[in-house]
């Protein structure tokens, strides 16, 4: 027998058929054996082994890895012993059968095999470490150590081009990542109390704490590992680099830039000193520096198989994988120190595939090409990251969105006359950009159609430009987001907002005052967002708070009375509401609704809002200032205003509009700020025929109190004279709601029969 492949499994069905399958050609090319050693399973494990093979032994584990491996390997007939794992797969077996084929096994004794260690499910992240894992089986071969278990070997070495595919550090179980990790530990803390200046164990053990995403007890082991080894003055790169691989994970740059240049020193053929020491360096901003280490590593990458690194046995390399990234990194550096040429040279070196790398150099690219006056190459580099795929387009996008707050005016709208081309959706912001800087909508066009086509859903929040024209032309934005989430329509609004001047909020208003208070379900979500970014305004007035505010509340509890059942809000069930804002709405409605009943109550539902939602501290003392007034106000000034209110109907009712004139600026004198006044200067204008200022009037007195039924009745009236019968009816069926006794809301009931019929 001239090869046993032997392992030692234990509940390893996920990878172990794919393992065993791919040793078929081994077993089937050279005379070979397949010994499978069961410390436990409980799983599948078995019933795969024995499918491939009839060696299939078991004996319970013994907290103690050589132990259990020298086990394994007493069952072996075989001149030669391959140690394998069951979730590493031999991605090129023909090497092993070369080896054995050609009689080079007669000159060796040990041969080194290449470990590649993913680190992620998409199998996008790994490390290569050299291992000796194929012996001459000879009667004092043997492992040691209770866990991570090393062979005894011997003299000479050869170096295979066997690649052994190793899957034992991905896991989408963290409950099984968990228990291997404190059976690792635990066997290790075991033999570091008996031996607690075992480099070895301690490099081990900082090994699974680091595994474990515990970088800074990891690092505390590495550390304590260096330091042993400089006391002993044994030189062991292996521990140098996983010290400077987990110093960096702690942002101990310092610490890096000391044990690399100490490594270095010892050797300067480890190609994972020179990324530790870049990325260090990169890190304090020493840009030339990093330039200069990351050019090496780059040097090195290129031949690697020719420098010691790649030899040593014991030392992994974990960074070979990573020439991208620096290739990244350089451009990220020499974008800043202004070699924008340098930039565009290397961004060919990486592939599309590296999404994060591009990701994280987007922004260097996309300025190179600025500051070099390349529009050109800019739209040419973007063709090609549209045909890669919508992600790399995405991420590109976000990063001219991001540069933008560092490049001048006439670069940004550069910027959008280039992307204003293209036919998709960020060349359609593009052209509304372009517009609004301009101060001219004509050259859009019929462009509200294409509008249509897009998904607010999925949008970023600096779409919000589509939306803000769309509120400066006065155009209707509730059905583009009538399907968005409450937090992405915000996120639209708050853009708006930060990124215009003081006019935004002025525009917003103007917006909000042009539309009649209309509660509608499919669009409640959307005006409910839109009236609390201008109450969390300061430049909103007094005069007009009380009125947004109150449409805010109605249309918030309306969505409340959508999403839960009744009884949660008339029983004041807080708890059940899913944050302290909808606690706030309920109890407001509460407080609004009761004010014709107990101002005494409606004060306290004031309170209680104030405690759950401070933020609307403004708004809820105005009513309550307003509800002590009402409480305050004496007999006399009630008789006072009641008398001039029946006085103006009747002259109204009399035609004599000049004398009402008169008498409504008599009335504002005494009354300052009323819904009455709103309501009769509505109905003069309405008199005289002037139906634009009645809708002025109508629509400001609305802002202010909307929820007052004489208003809302002569706007729909209004609409019902100006043929907007879809509005009538709809105004109508809210003073419907507002109505102060039954035999208006009768009147109303039958003005909105009358308009269904006609």
């Amino acid at each position: 027998m001239l090869l046993s492949i032997v392992m030692m499994v234990k509940n390893e069905e996920k990878y172990l058929y794919k393992c065993l399958t791919n040793l078929k050609p081994i077993l089937e090319g050279i005379p070979s054996e397949l010994i499978i050693l069961d410390t436990g399973s409980t799983d599948k494990t078995i019933e795969i082994a024995k499918s491939h093979t009839k060696k299939v032994y078991e004996h319970p584990w013994e907290n103690d890895f050589a132990k259990m491996r020298n086990i394994s390997i007493s069952h072996a007939k075989g001149q030669w012993l391959f140690i394998l794992d069951a979730d590493e797969i031999v991605s090129n077996p023909e090497t092993i059968i070369e080896f054995f084929r050609t009689k080079k096994y007669k000159e060796y004794r040990t041969c080194v095999l290449s470990i590649k260690n993913f680190l992620n499910e998409n199998e996008s992240d790994w490390n290569i470490i050299p291992m000796m894992r194929l012996f001459k089986n000879t009667p004092d071969f043997k492992y040691s150590g209770a866990v991570h278990e090393q062979p005894l070997v011997a003299e000479p070495f050869h170096h295979l081009e066997t690649v052994l595919e190793h899957y034992g550090y991905v896991s989408s179980d963290p409950v099984l990542m968990k228990r291997k990790f404190k059976r690792n530990v635990e066997i290790l803390e075991q033999e570091l109390e008996k031996n607690p200046d075992n480099v070895y164990y301690l490099f081990q053990i900082s090994q699974s704490y680091g595994m474990y995403k515990d970088h800074k007890t990891a690092l505390y082991y590495a550390e304590r590992a260096y330091e042993l080894a400089k006391e002993k003055k044994v030189t062991m790169i292996y521990i140098y680099i996983h010290l400077l691989h987990v110093a960096l994970f702690n942002n101990k740059y310092k610490k890096v830039l000391e044990v690399a240049k100490k490594t270095i020193e010892i050797s300067d053929e480890y190609i994972d000193a020179y990324f530790y020491l870049g990325k260090a360096q990169q890190a304090l901003l020493k840009n030339k520096e990093a330039i200069k280490t990351f050019e090496k590593y780059i040097e090195m990458a290129m031949d690697y198989k020719s420098y010691a690194g790649y030899k040593d046995m014991v030392t992994p390399t974990l960074t070979i994988d990573s020439v991208e990234e620096v290739y990244g990194d350089l451009c990220l550096l020499y974008s800043d120190i202004g070699e924008y040429e340098k930039v565009l040279d290397i961004k060919d070196k990486i592939s599309f595939d590296k999404a994060g790398v591009l990701d994280s150099i987007y922004h260097s690219i996309i300025l190179s090409y600025i500051r070099l006056n390349r529009w050109k190459e800019l739209k040419e580099y973007y063709n090609k990251i549209k045909v890669e795929g919508e992600d790399l387009k995405e991420s590109f996008i976000n990063n001219i969105e991001l540069l933008k707050e560092n490049i001048s005016l006439d670069e940004k709208i550069a910027l959008e006359k280039q992307f204003s081309s293209y036919e998709d959706n960020y060349g359609l912001l593009s052209k509304v950009r372009i517009a609004l800087q301009e101060g001219n909508f004509s050259s859009l066009g019929n462009i509200k159609k294409d509008i249509k086509t897009l998904d607010f859903v999925k949008l970023p929040h600096f779409y919000g430009d589509i939306l803000w024209y769309n509120i400066i032309e006065g155009s209707p934005i509730e059905e583009y987001l009538s399907q968005v989430r409450e937090e992405k329509i915000f996120n639209y609004i708050q853009y708006i907002l930060n990124e215009k001047s003081k006019r935004s909020f002025d525009i917003l208003f103007k917006y909000i005052k042009n539309q009649y208070p209309i509660l509608n379900i499919k669009t409640a979500h959307v005006t409910k967002i839109l009236l609390k970014a201008l109450l969390l305004d300061e430049s909103l007035e007094d005069n007009y708070y009380r009125g947004i505010l109150e449409r805010y509340v109605a249309n918030g509890n309306l969505l409340m009375k959508y999403t839960y059942q009744e009884h949660i809000l008339e029983d004041e069930l807080e708890q059940y509401l899913k944050n302290d804002e909808e606690r706030f709405l309920m109890y407001m409605d509460k407080a609004i609704s009761m004010k014709f009943e107990d101002l005494s109550k409606s004060i306290s539902y004031l309170k209680k809002a104030l405690r759950v939602f401070p933020v609307m501290k403004k708004g809820i003392e105005l009513y309550i200032d307003e509800y002590r007034n009402l409480i305050n106000q004496n007999l006399e000034f009630n008789s006072l205003k009641n008398n001039l209110q029946i006085n103006i109907n009747q002259l109204l009712q009399e035609g004599k509009i000049d004398e009402v004139d008169s008498m409504i600026k008599e009335y504002e004198a005494i009354i300052k700020d009323d819904s009455f006044i709103y309501s009769t200067k509505s109905t003069i204008a309405m008199l005289q025929n002037s139906t634009d200022k009645a809708k002025r009037v109508i629509k400001e007195g609305l802002l202010k109190y909307p929820r007052n039924f004489d208003l809302l009745c002569n706007g729909a009236y209004l609409c019902e004279i100006t043929k907007e019968i879809s509005i009538a009816n709809l105004l109508y069926k809210e003073a419907y709601k507002a109505a102060p006794n039954e035999e208006y809301k009768n009147q109303i009931q039958g003005i909105i029969n009358k308009l269904y019929k006609e």
